[in-house]
This record gives structure tokens, sequence and C-alpha cells, in this order.
């Protein structure tokens, strides 16, 4: 038998699974053209919505991430699919793993960019990067119990590539916490995939975005100039060295030579400032 953490959806017959999620929320899928990924499967139905299947292994079923699409519905005033419905259930053939399925209202513009790095400019409108600064200033206005990223973590990652630097951070707020090209579409800003939101520095969502445009100059300066105002704080600071200082401990060659370089130019100054 296969570890349960060694599983690829996209590598397995999913019908299995999208029988047991249609049984669960009483939808018909659509099964032409899925958009499976190694721990997920979204499907359209029949209800004119979209369904998302969730595989999770090991120790990611003790988190918050399973309750987090559906604790979402809460948010106000930032640019996430409406939840309708959702349940879960522990797999029969491997009670370390649970399944989630969540059912939402379907987003039809495509993410900007799924999957490696974005090496263009999307051409984001004006009103794309206000309806994004609008979601970001309403999600960081309201209160969760809920633990992103936690002091020790942005410690370790900071200090192992800048050890002279003082890590702490003084100001957190909610964040989505999984903030990438990967999960926020054009030419309609929507912000997709809300498992992981919670409590992180200030600024680490736009910290998350300007890291992952930095093979595009303009992109990672218009990113920093929307959010100046939470980047330039202490924290700000401190989440864009942790984000870049994870950046930089991924050997994969596409990172490697797209984002190393640029992140080790911007950190320098980021750096001296906090020496300071």
């Amino acid at each position: 038998m296969q570890h349960h953490d060694a599983v690829d959806l996209r590598r397995e017959p999913i019908a299995p699974y999208l029988d047991r999620a249609e049984q669960a929320l009483g939808v018909q899928l659509d099964r032409t053209s899925p958009l499976v990924k190694r721990r997920t499967i979204g499907c359209r139905s029949d209800r004119d919505t979209w369904v998302r299947l969730q595989r999770w292994a090991g120790e990611r079923t003790n988190g918050l991430g399973i309750t987090g699409v559906r604790e979402a519905a809460a948010l106000r005033g930032v640019a996430c699919p409406a939840w309708l419905r959702g349940t879960e259930w522990v797999d029969e053939d491997d009670p370390a793993v649970t399944w989630t399925v969540d059912e939402t209202e379907p987003v039809t513009s495509p993410a900007v960019k799924l999957g490696g790095v974005l090496r263009e400019d999307p051409g984001l409108s004006d009103e794309w990067w206000a309806t994004l600064v609008r979601s970001f200033t309403a999600l960081a206005s309201q209160c969760t119990s809920r633990m992103a990223v936690r002091q020790e973590q942005v410690t370790a990652a900071v200090t192992r590539l800048w050890p002279d630097i003082d890590a702490a951070v003084t100001e957190w707020t909610p964040a989505h916490a999984d903030m990438a090209w990967a999960n926020v579409t054009a030419p309609d800003c929507w912000i997709l995939d809300w498992e992981d939101w919670g409590m992180a520095p200030r600024g680490y969502d736009a910290a998350c975005l300007w890291v992952h445009s930095l093979a595009v100059p303009g992109l990672a300066e218009r990113v920093h100039a929307e959010f100046q105002r939470d980047l330039d704080t202490r924290s700000g600071r401190v989440s864009m060295l942790y984000v870049a200082a994870r950046i930089l401990a991924i050997s994969d060659p596409v990172y490697v030579d797209n984002l190393h370089a640029p992140a080790k130019r911007w950190c320098e100054p980021i750096a001296a400032s906090l020496r300071a």
C-alpha cells in the first residue's frame, strides 16, 4: 500500500473520489475537465457551482486547514468566492487521511499563473489592483484565532540568512497566507484557496505576492507600491525577508535562475534598515 503522504491525485483514478463527493453534496459533477492537483480535485456541478475535494494526510489533519474554507465564509469585504456548503470524512482505507469537500460560487476568470514562476507581466488593470488592495485591507481588519504563521518560523528562516537581524514581529493581522499568482484570478480579481488563512505578520500576503513577482521587475515594483503602507513597516520588512528566505532555500533551477538574484538585491537594503 502506498504511504498516505506520497499519494498524488494526478496519478490516481479519481472517479471513486468524485462519486463520494457527489453523494455527500447531492450534486452531479462535470467530469469532462476536472482541475486535478496533487491534493485537490475541482469540478463544476449541475448547480452551476464549484466543488473542491481535498485530501488531508498525516500532520495536516490536525491543523486548521480542514476548516479554513468554511471559516473564510465569515469574512466581509474580501474578494473570495461565497462558500455554500461542505462536509468531511475519514478515509475508509487509511484513517490517517481526511477528505473535505466544499461547494462555492463559481469563478470564471482563470488563475493569473498556475504553477512555476511568473515571467511575463500579466497586464492587470487598475481596477484589479484596487480590488486586491480593498480585499487585503478588509482581511487585515477582521478577527480570528487561527494562526497561519508563527514567530518561531519567521525567526528561524530570517536568522538562517541574516543572523544579526532581530526578526521579532510587532504587528500581526489576518492573512490569506498562501498568496501566489496561482491563487488570484484575472481579469476579475478573486482570491482562491482559503484553507491556510489566519494570523500572520503585517504585510505577509503582499510580501508573498511580491516575492513571486521578482522575475518581472515592474510587477514587483507595482506590488511594493500598492502595499507600501504595510511593507514599509518594521513587520512588513521582516515579512519580506521571511518570504525571500524561503524562496532562497528552494533549489529548483526555475526559482534559482529567476528569483534568487533579485531577491538578494532587494533584501540587502531591507536587512540594512532592520539593523539600523
